[in-house]
């Protein structure tokens, strides 16, 4: 066996002890480089699984007002014609209101009319009363005058006699 110098050996096993001392630290470095990839792609997964949840409610909006959307459209064709149809009744009932408002207007005028004759007649009566009075006077002292004479016989009973 040949005899190797123990310092030639101590600088091998000090260089095999560098190497290892290197392949720990990055076996090290490697470890936890693979827990911060592993946290990393954690949070990714968790992200990707939100957005996947994200996405699929959007998803079910978007179906949801699809068919909202085709029932609203339904809805506008059907009302379309309900639509005209309204149109033309407001459009009758304006008529009617129209001729209900000018046969009013016709009311009114006639209204003040009756009221301007009725206040004339009313003027009139108020102005002639006494005169009316003293006709019922008159007549009633006629009647008086005329009873005690006596009642003349009618022309029936004239006719019932002959």
């Amino acid at each position: 066996m040949e005899m190797v110098d123990p310092n030639v050996e101590r600088q091998r096993l000090a260089k095999l002890w560098d190497a290892y001392e290197i392949q720990e630290r990055d076996l090290i470095e490697a470890k936890e480089r693979i827990r911060a990839l592993d946290m990393e792609l954690e949070e990714k997964t968790t992200m990707l699984g939100t957005l996947k949840g994200v996405i699929e409610s959007r998803d079910r909006d978007v179906r949801d007002t699809e068919i909202k959307l085709v029932s609203l459209e339904k809805m506008h064709e059907k009302s379309g014609s309900a639509k005209e149809d309204l149109e033309k009744e407001v459009r009758r009932a304006n008529e009617r209101f129209t001729k209900l408002y000018s046969i009013a207007e016709e009311m009114e005028i006639e209204l003040k009319d009756l009221r301007k004759k009725l206040r004339m007649r009313d003027d009139w009566f108020k102005d002639n009363i006494d005169v009316i009075k003293m006709m019922v006077r008159a007549i009633e002292e006629r009647e008086n005058m005329i009873a005690p004479l006596g009642e003349a016989p009618s022309v029936r009973e004239i006719q019932t006699l002959q």
